[in-house]
């Protein structure tokens, strides 16, 4: 009896040494391999569904969780409705020694060492995933664990993009921006704070960090005013929960305030380009431009080069002179606009000026404008606005323009066009591949 005891006893042991054993399974994928649900198949490589349950050993000492491990990795595990679950700290310092009551120091901490900070306390680094770096804990994306501070500049906050406050007008994608000075790179608490006056309005602050330096925060307002809090009134938004969820932060502001000023939103768009050939669908007028359109649609100015051959003209067989170039506008609305205007340009030989409180513009109509008259451009007319020829260079040319308007009406947006024209071989040429025109568009618009 104790023979065969003996016997059995060698086999494990052999077993063990040099071959597989297996737990559950007549079919080991490894060294050691436990079959949780003893539904592995007897021959062959087992599915990834019976490998779901399973934990391996190869050869190597690679271990997989639910699956075989990847020859690439030292541990390999695969759920679809599982984690994996790190130690839960609580970090109250970023040098916090995890072994302190045993007899290694914080320098015996090895680098990569990973845990998660419940921060548990007020004083505790901020909730998430930290790892050893050697000298401090620092978060995942290897931004640096100090306790967040900043200084915000209240007095510069505003909204993105510029709303009205009004009753009734919910608030759709509006930022909330705070600047601040003096980041440190540490990582603040999300808060959200409720506006005064307007409680149905709150703006959310989601968390985040510092720039090392100067930077904005983005609250995302939500809600529905109540009342209308226009300027120069203002909505107001009290700091205090955004401090009690930072306490290290500098309290340089105990609220902010935005809306008492109208604030317009500017788009500035530009171009650069030799002149081209086109011909107007309208009017079949043949010409040479370069245009630019306003960034809402609603208007498009160019430098337009009439062909000296409006019956047959190419973009090859042009006489005109270049320096008969002229600036021109165009509405592109569906109805009629009437402008308020302004229009002055510069030479060496001195300047032009002209202005309008109530030209009316007709839609899709290339053309120009003096003294509150409209002047549609066709075969038979320049159509220019302003002064004609943008580069009288045998004039002390070339030109700088200045063009300005606002509509009539209740919409509040302003146009600004600089434009600039220029011929590498001067003005009296007819090459229009030659002539070269600047055009800068700054769209102002308030809510």
């Amino acid at each position: 009896m104790k023979n065969k005891f003996y016997t059995i006893f060698a086999l494990t042991i052999g077993s063990l040494a040099f071959g597989q054993v297996g737990i559950n399974t007549q079919n080991p994928q490894g060294i050691f391999n436990i079959d949780g649900a003893k539904n592995n198949a007897t021959t062959g490589t087992p599915t990834a569904t019976q490998l779901a349950d399973d934990f391996i050993v190869t050869a190597s000492g690679a271990t997989g969780i639910g699956t075989l491990p990847d020859n690439y990795a030292a541990l390999d595990v695969k759920a679809s409705n599982k984690g994996i679950l790190a130690p839960r700290i609580d970090l109250t310092s970023s040098t916090l020694d995890l072994n302190a009551d045993g007899d290694n120091s914080v320098a015996n901490q090895p680098k990569g060492l990973l845990v998660y900070n419940i921060g548990g306390s007020p004083t505790s680094l901020p909730e998430g995933y930290y790892f050893w770096n050697g000298t401090e804990w620092r978060r995942f994306d290897n931004k640096s664990s100090v306790a967040p501070n900043a200084t915000l500049q209240c007095a510069s906050a505003y909204l993105d993009p510029a709303q009205a406050i009004t009753g009734g007008t919910a608030f759709v994608g509006t930022i909330l921006k705070i600047p601040y000075v003096a980041g440190n790179g540490g990582s603040y608490t999300g808060v959200t704070l409720q506006s005064v006056g307007n409680a149905a309005v709150t703006a959310t602050l989601s968390a985040g960090t510092f720039e090392v330096g100067s930077g904005t925060l983005n609250f995302n307002i939500t809600g529905t005013p109540t009342a209308a809090q226009q300027a120069p009134t203002g909505m107001t938004f009290d700091l205090t929960p955004f401090y009690a969820a930072n306490p290290t932060i500098t309290n340089s502001c105990a609220s902010v305030t935005v809306g008492q000023e109208v604030k317009a939103d500017i788009q500035v768009i530009a171009t650069m380009d030799f002149l081209k050939f086109v011909v107007d669908p309208v009017t079949g007028t043949r010409g040479f431009q370069v245009s630019l359109t306003t960034p809402d649609g609603l208007y498009t100015v160019r430098a337009f080069l009439r062909h000296s051959n409006q019956a047959s003209g190419t973009a090859a067989n042009n006489t005109n002179q270049v320096q008969n170039a002229d600036a021109q506008i165009r509405s592109n609305a569906a109805v009629n606009k009437t402008l308020m205007y302004n229009h002055l340009g510069g030479y060496g030989g001195g300047t032009t000026a002209d202005s309008g409180n109530s030209v009316v513009l007709p839609p899709t109509q290339w053309g120009g404008t003096q003294n509150n008259t409209w002047n549609q451009a066709t075969t038979s007319v320049r159509g220019n606005w302003g002064d004609p020829g943008i580069y009288q260079g045998n004039n002390n040319g070339p030109e700088f323009r200045y063009y300005s308007w606002i509509e009539q009406g209740t919409t509040k947006t302003a146009y600004l066009v600089t434009m600039m024209a220029g011929a590498n071989n001067g003005p009296s040429g007819t090459n229009p591949n030659d002539m070269k025109v600047y055009i800068k568009i700054e769209q102002i618009k308030a809510p």
